[in-house]
Parts: C-alpha cells; structure tokens; sequence
C-alpha cells in the first residue's frame, strides 16, 4: 500500500511537471506572437495603403485597421497567458506585508511607474471625455468609423501596443529588431515617396499632391513628413552604436548613410516646413548630447554621416530634377530652389494671411474659454465641459461654431496643434494627463542619459536615438496633425522608453530582486477568473472583427457603388452594393449619405416611373445618416438639399423640415456666407421669420 501510495504521489508530480512545462512552452509561444503582433504594427500601418477606389480613406482606413488588429491579437494572447498563470495555480505574489510596501514604495518612486501611471492617465481621462461628450458614442468608437480618429477605441489600442511593448520586451535583441523595424518602415515609405517624386506610383501608390510635392503612404505631404522624421532620427541614432571602424562596421556605416540620404531626399521633397523643423530639433538634440555620452570620435562619425547624407540627397535631387521651363505630366518635380525658397519661410508657418494655422489656433483657444454649446448633443454646462471637452473626435463639429468666414466652408479636422486640440477634445483634464505622460517621459529619458552619461553603451544609443525621435515628432506636432502611421511609431517608442529599465537590468546590480512565494487561488476564485478572461476574450474578438475587418470590407462594397458607370448606371447594382456596405457598417453616415444620392439621381435625372417615392427615399436616407451625427454641418446641408426637392414636389412637411435644418445650420456656423440667405429665402417663401 505503500508503494502504491508513493507511486501515485510521485505520478501526481510528473503529471503538474509536465502541465508547467507545456505552460511555459506555451507562455513563450504567446511572447513570440506578442512580439510578432508589435513587428507587424511597426512595419505594415505606416505602408500599408488601400487600392485609389477606396471610398471611406485609401491610407487612413487600412492604417488604423492594422493598428487595432495588432491591438486587438496582443491583447487576446496577454489574456490568455493569463489564463495560463491562473489555471496552473501560480499567482505569484509578495511574501509577507514588509516585502509588499517595500516593492510599492520602490515601484511609486520609479520613473517608469510614473511613466505607466500617466500613460493609465491618459486613457482614463479619454474614458471620462467620451462619457461626458457632445456624443458619446462617436467619442468612443470614431466620428469616421473605421477612418482616422482620436477615439477612446484608438487610444485603448495605443495603450495595449505601449503596455506589450512596455512589458514584454525584455532583452536587447528584441529592442534592435523593433528598432530596425521602425526604420524598415520609414524607408519603404521613403523609396515610395522618392518614385512618387519621379511620376511613378510604386505598388499603385499614387501622390495626392503631384510628383512637386509627394504626399507619399500618408495621403498628405505633412504627414508623410511626419513619419519620415520619426524613423529618421531612430536611423541617425542607431549609427552612433558603432564604437570603431572595421570592414564590417564600415559596411554597417554605409548602409546607415544610404538609409539616411533616402530618408532626407524623400523628406525634402515632401516642402513640409512644420517636420522640417522637428526633425532640425531632433538633429540639433542628438549633436549636442553625443559628444558627452559617446566621446569626439563617435560623434563626429555620426554628424560626417549625417551632413554627408544630406548633402548626398541634395545632389540627387539637384541632379533629377526638371530644368527650368519644361513641364509635362508626371515630370514636375521640386528642384533645389524649390527646397531652398521653403525652407527659407520657415516663418511662414505661423503667418496668418498665407497660412490659417493661427485663425485655428484662435478659434481653438475661443473653444477653450468660452465653451458654446452646438444646437445638438449633450449640454452638461460651462463646468463640465471645461474639465472634459466636447470628446475624443469632435473638434470638427465644434469649430465651426467659432470659424471665421474664410473658413466657414472648410471642414477643419483638428487644431494643428496637438496640445489644443487635446484641451478642445479632452478638457483641462485630458491636457493635464497628456502633459503628466510627456512630463513623466522626458524625466525618464534625460534620469537615464545622465545616469550613464559615461557608458557609451547600447542603452545610451537607444536612449537617445528614441528621445530624438520623439522630439522631433513633439515638435512637429505643434503646427500639424497627427495621423495613425506616425502615432502608432510613436506609441511603440514610447514602450521601448518604459521597457529600456529592464532590458538592460543586469548593468543595474544595485536593484535587488523582490522576494516572491507562489500562492494558489481557490478553485471558485480560479474559476470565476478564468469565465472572466473568456468573456473578455470573446468580447475583443468581436470588437475587432466588427470595428475592423468589417470596416474594410464595407468599404470594399461602397466603392463598387461610387465606381459604377454614371453614363448608364446599374441602379439596383449600385444599391445592392450601398445596402450591402451598410449592412457590414450601418455606422457610417457617409454610405447613407450614398444611398440618397442614387435615390436623389433616381428621382431628378433619370425616367422613373414615380419620383417622389425616390425622393422620399433619398430624403429617409438623408435623415439616417444626419441622425447618426446630428452635429455634421455636411449632413445637415444634404439632409436640407433632399427635404427641399422633396418639397418642390408638393410635401409641405419637407419644406418646414428645410426651414429648421436650416435655423439648425445658422446656429452651427454663424459665418457661413451661404446659410443666412437661404434661410432667409425658404422663411419668406414659407411666410416665416426667421
């Protein structure tokens, strides 16, 4: 009997050898698909570009779809590595009280608990603005959905990319090949900017803005700029790691300065002041600090370097250029005096008669103070909307309320100015936590630069190459916009910052290790976790598939209706296709807004059998999409257009409803030159006063 009994226990603990050793395999192969997921968001959101008959956004669409994908994978397979952790009964925890405030008291003191806390911060306060916010639900999940967006979704997905990377990156291999993928992506787009340069559309990649000035992956030359800058201070920073010169560094030297020439060519040509000037900063951080971490020698290889580059792409493009007074398509392209005469205005940014930047900034610091309230959404009062905005998303449909005349007819998306747009959006609470993140961040970088100021070593390379990098994108974000394929760079900088601490924790000896035993939770308790990891589980994967995959996919469908012929148009086609992209994304205003204008055609131009029926469902259409964002001055005026043709054809309702869309539109954009008269002319046309 005793034997058996030795022999079972003996089983028993074969058996839990062998569930942690398949624990731990497992345990590493999620680490490896986390670390896969960031590599991917690295390298494929700033590239990746949809087809030109994209209808929704042929660059913002496909980029902010990867980034939440990622997202959206590295956070199934941290919830199931800690399934894992909960189902083998191995919570690890502090091993006695003393341990326990000791542990929180150095994790309180800890830059990169500061750092971690902000970034919670920032994500809470976002959280609070959406609740709080004109409308809610677009605050939460997008004003555009599946476009470009500053969502709480967005910014939770940022923050699941900061915390795997924050976390999970552990060693310096994984840092270099994050690294070398940030620069991998920075140089696709910069080759695809340089052919676009040339009248060429690399892998069907057109310029929006003409081959003078390439608009490159990002649809827009500032943008594009803005990505550049960020992979191209990581590139001249990386070059510092070279300690001498060898045939092999030497080879390693002259691919950096290649990478380098390309980056500065395809920046140079995008004529993009604002990132010119954050990548000068940027420049200007990285030659004032080298020469005291990494000594003359270095320094002075690195500055050869990047003057050399520079002057190396210059060349090129003085070489390639078009000779003055020849033109044709495809062959306009920007020369060196082109170059020379920007960046000569630099001033220009911030004139307000060529340039509308400070007419924003005013309206946005009008925004701030005063606080109007649209006609509709929520209206919580002065108080409320000071401390938590109008909500993520809404500058557009609240800076019209103060836009001047000249741009009244312009939808402005943003500020041009990160930090207002943060106070317009997030309130005096959503500013304070974006500056406690950057605050936080550059009181880590610069505590880590002047603690092994002397080391010269790898942690101080990728210090400063990140510092530089998000330097420049800080500064260039004061006069721009900041868009997915450079913001999701940034978020992963931002981790690889926290993460630095760790991955060269061994050069730290003076950290002594926190002393931990392994508790084991109770079966119920065990249990009801592992239901909750489930249920979370299942709920991030239908997030991402309907707010990703789906979104895509709808776009898909809706630009087969854009593209019909409109000469002969397939009309029951085209709705097929509309109705089909509304089924996949009933969201987004812009597909209704499709279907009244294939009714609206339907009704006016083509012979149908009974054109008030079309009108009526142009008008139905109209309406659904208003009702989805009642603060689009766009889909009031569609919505208005389509009552009132429907009222021409005898509906008196359509006209009353015209005449309050219109005194809606009078109270959303006051300095609209063309609201006030056509109010003016349906009030006297209906014997109202308006």
């Amino acid at each position: 009997m005793t034997a058996i009994s030795t022999g079972s226990r003996a089983l028993r603990r074969n058996t839990n050898r062998d569930s942690l050793t398949e624990g731990a395999d497992l345990r590493t192969w999620t680490g490896h698909g986390i670390e896969v997921a960031w590599l991917i968001a690295a390298v494929v959101a700033p590239v990746v570009v949809l087809s030109e008959t994209a209808f929704i956004s042929k660059t913002e669409l496909p980029k902010v779809a990867t980034v939440r994908l990622a997202a959206g994978v590295i956070f199934l397979l941290m919830l199931l590595d800690a399934g894992m952790t909960i189902w083998q009964k191995s919570v690890t925890v502090p091993s006695s009280r003393e341990q326990l405030k000791a542990q929180v008291a150095r994790l309180v003191s800890s830059p990169r608990t500061r750092l971690v806390t902000s970034v919670l911060g920032l994500l809470l306060a976002t959280a609070l603005a959406s609740a709080f916010a004109l409308m809610p639900d677009l605050s939460t999940w997008g004003v555009n959905p599946g476009g470009e967006s500053n969502s709480l979704y967005t910014t939770a997905s940022y923050t699941v990319l900061f915390f795997a990377v924050a976390t999970r990156l552990k060693t310096p291999s994984q840092l270099w090949r994050l690294l070398s993928a940030i620069v991998l992506a920075g140089t696709i787009c910069a080759l695809i900017g340089i052919a676009q340069h040339f009248g060429h559309a690399p892998l069907g990649i057109r310029s929006t803005s003409g081959s003078a000035r390439v608009s490159g992956t990002a649809g827009n030359p500032i943008f594009f700029a803005t990505i550049l800058i960020v992979t191209l201070l990581i590139t001249v920073g990386m070059s510092l790691s070279i300690r001498e010169l060898t045939r092999k560094t030497l080879t390693w030297l002259t691919v950096s300065g290649l990478v380098i020439a390309i980056h500065f060519a395809a920046l140079m040509v995008t004529l993009s002041r604002g990132p010119w000037i954050g990548a000068a900063v940027g420049l200007l951080a990285v030659s004032t600090l080298a020469p005291l971490m990494f000594g003359q020698s270095r320094s002075f290889r690195t500055g050869f370097l990047v003057i050399s580059a520079f002057l190396v792409a210059l060349a090129f493009l003085g070489f390639a250029s078009t000779p003055d007074g020849v033109t044709g398509p495809g062959i306009e392209r920007t020369s060196v005096n082109d170059i020379q005469g920007r960046a000569t205005t630099l001033a220009g940014v911030f004139d307000p008669v060529s340039n509308p930047r400070l007419t924003r900034w005013d309206g946005a610091v009008d925004l701030a103070l005063n606080r109007p309230e649209p006609p509709s959404g929520a209206q919580p009062g002065y108080l409320v909307r000071s401390l938590f905005g109008y909500g993520p998303d809404s500058f557009a449909d609240v800076f019209t309320l103060v836009a001047p005349q000249r741009l009244s007819g312009t939808r402005t998306t943003a500020a041009h100015n990160v930090p207002l747009n943060q106070l317009v959006e997030t309130g005096v609470i959503g500013l304070l936590a974006w500056m406690a993140l950057w605050t936080s961040l550059v009181h880590l970088l610069l505590r880590d630069l002047w603690m092994h100021r002397q080391d010269g070593n790898a942690r101080q390379v990728a210090t400063l190459a990140i510092g530089a990098s998000l330097m420049a994108w800080f500064v260039a974000g004061l006069t721009g916009i900041p868009q997915t394929g450079d913001t999701v760079l940034v978020w992963l900088l931002i981790g690889v910052a926290a993460a630095i601490p760790n991955v060269f924790a061994t050069s730290d000896g003076n950290v002594p290790a926190p002393v931990t035993t392994t508790q084991t939770p109770s079966p119920a308790l065990q249990t009801s976790a592992i239901v909750a990891i489930g249920l979370i589980a299942l709920a991030a994967i239908w997030i991402s598939w309907t707010e990703n995959v789906q979104r895509v996919s709808a776009d898909s469908t809706a630009a087969s209706a854009v593209r019909s012929d409109t000469g002969n148009p397939d009309v029951d086609g085209r709705l097929s296709d509309i109705d089909g992209a509304i089924s996949l994304s009933p969201d987004q205003p812009r597909y209704h807004t499709i279907r009244s204008e294939i009714y609206e055609r339907v009704a006016l131009e083509l012979a149908s059998q009974n054109p008030f029926a079309a009108m009526q469902e142009s008008v139905d259409s109209a309406e659904r999409a208003l009702a989805l964002n009642p603060l689009d001055r766009d889909l009031n005026f569609r919505a208005a257009y389509v009552n009132w043709e429907l009222a021409k054809m005898g509906d008196p309702d359509s006209a009353l409803r015209t005449y309050h869309l219109y005194q809606e539109l009078a109270l959303m954009s006051p300095q609209h030159q063309s609201v006030g008269p056509r109010l003016t002319a349906i009030g006297e046309a209906l014997g109202l006063t308006p």
